[in-house]
Order: structure tokens, then sequence, then C-alpha cells
């Protein structure tokens, strides 16, 4: 067990630490921030991060953590016979189906809400860039959540009968857990 943290303090750091900010996707609310601090070999540093400015129902004063943490992703493929029979519903059935889906939806995150680290939300149009470029494609990714799990088992199985492909077309959900940086050397 690593020894306990000493309580903050404020002192001058002795070097620049640099702070780059990617502002380019504001209108979903999205920033890049990359900092990097210089520490000079064997020298010991201890960075504390402030609590989660998540809006969704992590604890105050608790900060993401990769231990433990799983990223779902829904999935859809918009030709499929589940889709076409969606489209085919009228106005009206489907306007009832998305009520019903809604009501579970809430249902679902009301139930799960101590486990959601991020709601997350619907995907949009996609923009693929390549060596070759950038370039408008079509994925099946449709929706995404952020959970905790004792285990990734445990985070699969919260989705068991999800209201995304109980009631909505979506086909699946891929759970993966959201990993750490690069190893230790």
């Amino acid at each position: 067990m690593p020894p306990p943290i000493e309580a903050p303090r404020d002192t001058p750091f002795p070097g620049t630490i640099r702070l780059h900010v990617d502002a380019t996707d504001t209108a979903r609310g999205l920033f890049r921030v990359k900092q990097t601090i210089p520490v000079a070999p064997g020298r010991r540093l201890t960075l504390l991060f402030p609590a989660s400015l998540s809006r969704t129902s992590a604890k105050r004063g608790e900060c993401m953590s990769t231990d433990g943490t799983y990223l779902a992703v829904f999935l859809s493929n918009k030709m499929s016979p589940r889709w076409r029979a969606w489209y085919a519903m009228s106005d009206d059935e489907r306007r009832a189906k998305d009520e019903e889906g809604f009501s579970a939806l809430r249902a679902w995150d009301e139930k799960h809400r101590d486990v959601i680290v991020y709601e997350g939300g619907p995907l949009g149009k996609t923009k693929r860039t390549s060596p070759d470029g950038v370039a408008d494609v079509v994925n099946e990714l449709t929706v995404f959540v952020v959970v905790r799990a004792p285990s990734h088992e445990a985070a699969a199985k919260l989705f068991e009968n999800h209201p995304h492909f109980t009631i909505f077309p979506c086909d699946a959900v891929d759970v993966m857990p959201l990993l750490s940086g690069l190893p230790k050397a």
C-alpha cells in the first residue's frame, strides 16, 4: 500500500507547465486538454484532481477512475429487419413506441443511477479522418453510456434486456473497459 498523501499545499512550481486546449468542438461542448508537467528525475510529484464535473450521479469529489469503468456503445444496423419494421410503423405507432421506450429508459437509468458514471447520449453523423483525408461515413454506433462495475462480465450484464433493444430497434450493446495510460516501464 502506498504511503498516505500529504495535505495539499500551494507552492511555486519550478518549471514551465504547458497546457494545450483544443476547443474546436464547442458546439457539442467538447474540449480536449493536454497538459505537460516536466518533473526532474527522482523527484516525487503528487497531482490532486478536482471533483468530477460529470452531470451524472457520480458522487461529488469522486474522480472518474479507469479501474472498473466501462464504455457501453449501442449498435444499430439501419438496414436491418428491425429498423425496416421501425420505419414501416405509422407516426402514431412510432410515437406510442417512443413513449413506452423513453419511460423504460428513465426507469433503467433510475435503477442503475449508482453505477452510471456518465449518461452519454445519442451519437450523430460520423466523419472519419484517415491518411486519405476526411470523409463522411456510416457506422452502427448509436448511443453510449459509461458505467462502473466490479468486472467486465458484470458491466455487460447491466445491459441485458435494455430498452434500446427490447423496445427500440438497436441490435446490441458492446461493453469495453476504459483503460489507463501506457503501462509502467
